[in-house]
């Protein structure tokens, strides 16, 4: 008898557990991928007021004991602009714990929107191993285009973007050359 009762109470307790699984929503969300071990930052008061756009801008203290590993996806909700610093922004990747944008790729995986291009660019096929693109010698045409996928990819001078146009193909703009 007192197999059956623990036996039952098991049986029970996996069903629950399987109801519970069935029942996850899966949601978009963009997140940062990091091409080595990158230093956090705790964020601290605001520093100063932008009166234009009414930005604030943060003091970031850098956290000693911890770090991202390389190679690893985090996700993000949220960004602020450092004071000693505001070209480059903070992503949030935990309670108070901030990375910056100047080493890491941003994912925007719920993108959906168009844009155009004057002029013919090089297709590009993305490796997730390694986070890279190669050039697959093909062009996209000029004309006005949909995207529901935009990686950033860290560059000190510029903004690089990657656009995914169609299963795994993408587009290279970059600000100031061509958008």
């Amino acid at each position: 008898m007192k197999n059956v009762i623990k036996v039952s109470i098991i049986s029970a307790l996996a069903l629950l557990s399987l109801t519970s699984i069935t029942g996850v929503t899966k949601v978009k969300a963009d997140y940062i991928h990091t091409f080595k071990q990158e230093s956090l930052y705790a964020r601290g008061s605001v520093a100063e007021i932008v009166p234009d756009p009414g930005a604030y801008l943060y003091n970031f203290s850098k956290v000693y004991d911890r770090a991202l590993a390389p190679n690893t996806d985090w996700y993000t909700d949220k960004v602020d602009i450092p004071v000693d610093n505001a070209a480059i922004p903070n992503w949030r990747v935990s309670t108070n714990e901030w990375v910056s944008s100047q080493n890491v790729a941003y994912v925007h995986t719920d993108w959906d929107a168009t844009f155009s291009i004057d002029s013919p660019q090089k297709i590009y096929q993305f490796n997730k191993d390694d986070f890279s693109f190669s050039d697959t010698g093909r062009m996209l045409d000029a004309g006005r285009w949909a995207s529901n996928r935009v990686i950033d990819m860290p560059n000190q001078t510029t903004l690089t973007q990657y656009r995914q146009v169609a299963t795994n193909e993408w587009i290279r703009l970059v600000s100031g050359e061509n958008f």
